[in-house]
C-alpha cells in the first residue's frame, strides 16, 4: 500500500498577500479560509517571498469582517443601540462592533447611557396633584403617602420631585409632640401632665448628684462610666416638691440601683431604708 504524499494547497499568491499583510486577516482566520493549519499559513508566506508578521497585537489589531461603518455608526449614536445590539444585525460580536467604533474614533459612551432617559418597564405613576394634596397636609411625609397608595417611599419621591414640589423639613414630618404623639392620652389633665416629671430638671439634677458623689456608686464604690444611676431617696412620686433637690438624691450603680428597688420596692421606700442599704 502506497502512502499518500503531503497534501498540497492551490493558493493564488496576490489573494494571499492581500489577506496576510493589507487586511492583516488573524493566522487561524486565514488557516481555515485556505484549509490548513497555522504552520502552513507560514509556510505560504515565506514560499511566496512574504515576510512573516510578528506575533504582535498589532498585526492583527483588523479582522476580516467586512462591516459598513456608516451603517454600524448610525445605529450606535442615532438610534442609541448597544454594541450587542447592533452585532445581532452585523451577524458577529459586541466586541468586534466596540472596537470597530474605537478604530473609527467614535467617543463610546458607558454602558448605562445607552438605556438613560427611556422609562423604567414597571414605572408605578400616580396622579401627581393627588399625591401633592396629600403630601400637604399637616404632619404628611413621604412615607405616610407612599403607605396610602401601597407603593414605596422612593416612587413618591420621584412625583414629587417631577412635580417641582421641594420636600419638607424632617421637623415638620414629625411632629409627634401632644396630641400628635402615639403616646399621648387624652384622659390626662393639663395640671397633671405639669406635675409630672420635667426632663430638663431631672438631667440637670442627675449631673448635679453624679459631680457631688465623685462619679462613684455611694454602695460598692463602682466608678466606671455609664454604670451608674441617680436614685431618689424619697420617690418622686411621693414628693414632687422635692423631687429635684441635692439632697434627695444619691449616686448608686445599676446593679445596686436594682438590689435596693427589689430589697425595699418602688414607692414605698425612704431615707431609713437607704442608710440600711448603705451600712
Amino acid at each position: 500500500m502506497s502512502k499518500s504524499g503531503p497534501r498540497k494547497f492551490n493558493v493564488d499568491r496576490d489573494w494571499f498577500e492581500r489577506l496576510y499583510l493589507v487586511d492583516l486577516m488573524p493566522t487561524p482566520h486565514l488557516a481555515r479560509e485556505i484549509g490548513c493549519c497555522n504552520e502552513h499559513v507560514n509556510f505560504l508566506a515565506r514560499k511566496f517571498g512574504i515576510p512573516v508578521r510578528p506575533r504582535q497585537r498589532e498585526a492583527v489589531k483588523r479582522d476580516h469582517l467586512r462591516l459598513n461603518m456608516d451603517e454600524v455608526k448610525r445605529l450606535y449614536l442615532e438610534e442609541m443601540m448597544p454594541c450587542s445590539g447592533i452585532a445581532k444585525i452585523m451577524g458577529c460580536e459586541g466586541s468586534a462592533i466596540n472596537r470597530r467604533l474605537k478604530d473609527a474614533g467614535v467617543n463610546l459612551r458607558h454602558h448605562n447611557d445607552t438605556k438613560r432617559g427611556k422609562p423604567a418597564k414597571h414605572r408605578i405613576d400616580i396622579d401627581p396633584d393627588l399625591v401633592a394634596k396629600l403630601y400637604a397636609e399637616p404632619n404628611a411625609s413621604g412615607q405616610t403617602v407612599a403607605d396610602k397608595f401601597g407603593v414605596s417611599r422612593q416612587v413618591v419621591d420621584r412625583i414629587l420631585r417631577e412635580s417641582g414640589i421641594s420636600k419638607k423639613p424632617l421637623g415638620e414630618t414629625r411632629d409627634y409632640w401632644g396630641a400628635n404623639s402615639p403616646n399621648w392620652n387624652p384622659d390626662i389633665t393639663d395640671e397633671e401632665r405639669q406635675s409630672r416629671r420635667d426632663i430638663a430638671a431631672q438631667k440637670d439634677w442627675r449631673a448635679k448628684i453624679f459631680a457631688r458623689d465623685g462619679h462613684t456608686c455611694q454602695k460598692c464604690r463602682d466608678s466606671k462610666g455609664g454604670n451608674l444611676n441617680a436614685h431618689h431617696i424619697v420617690p418622686h412620686c411621693a414628693n414632687k416638691a422635692i423631687a429635684w433637690r441635692l439632697d434627695n438624691g444619691v449616686t448608686l450603680c445599676v446593679q445596686c440601683h436594682r438590689t435596693f428597688h427589689s430589697t425595699y420596692g418602688l414607692k414605698r421606700c425612704g431615707p431609713s431604708d437607704l442608710q440600711e442599704f448603705l451600712s
